[in-house]
């Protein structure tokens, strides 16, 4: 979940952050992509849904960044695969011709089965799998103090 466009949706909101969340993205991806790169070239990349923040159609910002983080990752790829998430509507418009991006529900790779996971799995969609690989939650740890009930 990369949720682009995540800045904007907060500016919106009267939360103002610095911008950069795409720099910070490619910044911890980069290394890492180069090290697989230095084995050879990885043929596919699948990003497990929400490349996008906000429910609504792309915003300005979206589309811009997205097309930046597809075309950083085009590069190193020979194709880049998003399996559509909760917050990705209309991101079919983007990879309509913008950019060679592909988006589909799922992908299944022998026993595997790789699906976002907001929504339930369609009768037999995973049937023969023996490992499926979801994302879309966000696990987060709360803290509070005995004293005052916050932290």
């Amino acid at each position: 979940d990369l949720h682009l466009g995540y800045e904007e949706a907060l500016q919106h909101d009267g939360i103002l952050l610095p911008p950069g969340h795409l720099e910070k993205i490619k910044a911890r991806l980069g290394p890492i992509l180069d090290r697989l790169g230095a084995e050879g070239r990885p043929r596919r990349l699948v990003i497990n849904g929400d490349l996008k923040h906000r429910f609504a159609p792309l915003s300005r910002s979206e589309w811009r960044e997205a097309l930046r983080l597809i075309e950083f990752l085009e590069k190193r790829f020979d194709e880049v695969l998003l399996l559509k998430g909760n917050h990705d509507r209309s991101i079919e418009y983007l990879a309509g011709g913008a950019c060679s991006l592909k988006v589909q529900r799922s992908l299944r790779q022998d026993e595997l089965i790789i699906v976002h996971g907001d929504r339930h799995p369609q009768e037999g969609e995973l049937r023969g799998a023996k490992l499926v690989l979801i994302g879309h939650e966000h696990p987060a740890v709360g803290l509070r103090s005995p004293i005052s009930g916050r932290l």
